[in-house]
């Protein structure tokens, strides 16, 4: 079955054409998918995006940890190790408050 898809194609010199390349890399994107994104304005992705999605990544991590070492601590009924948890938690849940917010 043929593909609905057909190619557009246009002129530029080599130059622009280098820099398209390396901005469809950079925002980790085809070409394609690059130029069709410019030209019907929807999000490109930029590095700062990617970087700001691995740190939110670890953070996640590092909460998980915290949540397994929390219930650890409730078995053992560890009070002070309970508190240190849960004041780590609530240091972490403020990192992601101020990482969403630089999005």
């Amino acid at each position: 079955m043929p593909s609905k898809l057909k190619p557009v194609k246009f002129l530029c010199t080599d130059e622009e054409q280098q820099k398209i390349f390396l901005m469809a890399r950079d925002a980790r994107l085809s070409v394609s998918k690059f130029l069709y994104a410019v030209f019907f304005k929807t999000h490109i992705p930029t590095k700062s995006d990617t970087l700001l999605r691995h740190e939110l990544r670890q953070v996640n991590a590092d909460m998980a940890r915290l949540g397994g070492l929390l219930k650890i601590a409730l078995s053992r009924e560890e009070t002070e190790e309970i508190h240190r948890l849960i004041k780590e938690l609530a240091e972490l849940q403020q990192l992601i408050k101020t990482k969403i917010n630089s999005l």
